[in-house]
């Protein structure tokens, strides 16, 4: 349920800011970007759920389970980037930044990626055992591990501009951080 709310009000608030035509600022494109992020990972984590229960059934549906579950991962582990990403935008910084720092600050990213996109190989993020039962396994603790990284990058880029930023954009900025630290 709390993943189809999220669907709901993620979709509530694309079409809102697309028809109010708040496209056109890179800040606006990346925070449509959050909103995709976040309605991708709530769609797959609510796959996941139907699946379950009908695993044992068809082997259809672990494949199926295996898909959403392989896909969540997948698009959660860039919701920390992509919060930062925002940031970075709203305040200038990325504007100030070349192509060679902006790749130094999405390596730990791209590496969080490989390790998702590997698991179904190697199940090195999380398996299901012989019970159908779900493991976490240790690439999923470097992926949190690199999310809380890019949170404290974020927290300390607003730090060091906040009284730079209007009072909406602070305002703001306050919602995404309790977001993605609930997330």
């Amino acid at each position: 349920a709390f993943y189809a709310a999220a669907l709901a009000i993620s979709i509530t608030v694309l079409l809102f800011t697309v028809l109010q035509r708040r496209t056109d600022r890179p800040q606006n494109r990346r925070f449509i970007g959050m909103l995709i992020i976040v309605m991708l990972n709530a769609a797959s984590a609510t796959g996941s759920a139907i699946i379950e229960p009908f695993v044992g059934k068809d082997p259809l549906y672990y494949y199926l389970l295996l898909f959403f579950q392989n896909s969540y991962f997948i698009i959660h582990t860039a919701l920390c980037p992509a919060l930062y990403s925002y940031v970075v935008s709203v305040t200038g910084t990325d504007r100030r930044r070349n192509m060679l720092n902006r790749f130094v600050f999405a390596i730990p990213f791209i590496l969080t990626e490989i390790l998702t996109l590997v698991n179904p190989m190697f199940g090195i993020v999380f398996y299901y055992d012989g019970n159908m039962v779900f493991h976490r396994n240790w690439a999923e603790y470097i992926i949190y591990g690199v999310a809380a990284l890019y949170f404290l990058l974020s927290i300390m880029e607003l730090m060091f501009t906040w009284n730079a930023l209007t009072l909406r954009r602070s305002i703001a900025l306050s919602y995404f951080f309790v977001i993605a630290l609930l997330g």
